[in-house]
């Protein structure tokens, strides 16, 4: 009967660990949690997803392409200078693919998180940075990936005040 408790205690503990590191990284990770899609769908796509990267028709409104009115020459720029402002570490810079790479290292468990941005031609002439981050490791990532691609958003959008 004691080893049924302890096994029972045991696991109960194990379970609550998970739980705090879910719950913590989720709050770290400073994620949207309730605009549409909604918290469900939100909860799911952190919880099972290591990849977020950026589409015209995502559901999640942080994770549509952003397009800008600047030159693909000039926005590239900018994208350059957030990628250092914010510590990254760059494997590549190509000017005339218009791409860089890099690597994150995530907040919770400091997992290296591979970023690839590309600025591409709008057809009227300006630009439409594209970005997909994914993890190295697991399956999950809650919402790290994310909160990469809302980082450098919301670090363009500084640097171009």
């Amino acid at each position: 009967m004691r080893r049924v408790k302890l096994l029972i205690y045991g696991t109960i503990s194990v379970g609550l660990a998970c739980a705090l590191l879910i719950v913590g990284g989720l709050i770290l990770n400073r994620l949207p949690l309730s605009p549409p899609p909604g918290m469900g769908e939100r909860l799911v796509s952190y919880l099972t997803r290591n990849v977020a990267e950026t589409r015209q028709d995502s559901q999640f409104p942080e994770l549509r392409l952003r397009h800008y009115e600047k030159a693909p020459g000039e926005m590239y720029e900018f994208v350059a200078e957030a990628v250092d402002a914010l510590g990254w570490e760059v494997l590549s810079r190509d000017r005339r693919s218009m791409t860089i790479t890099a690597v994150v290292r995530s907040r919770i468990w400091g997992f290296k998180d591979d970023v690839v941005i590309r600025v591409l031609k709008s057809p009227n002439g300006s630009s439409i940075v594209y970005v997909r981050a994914s993890s190295g490791i697991g399956k999950a990532d809650l919402g790290a990936n994310t909160r990469h691609v809302m980082d450098l958003y919301e670090r363009l959008e500084m640097n171009m005040r």
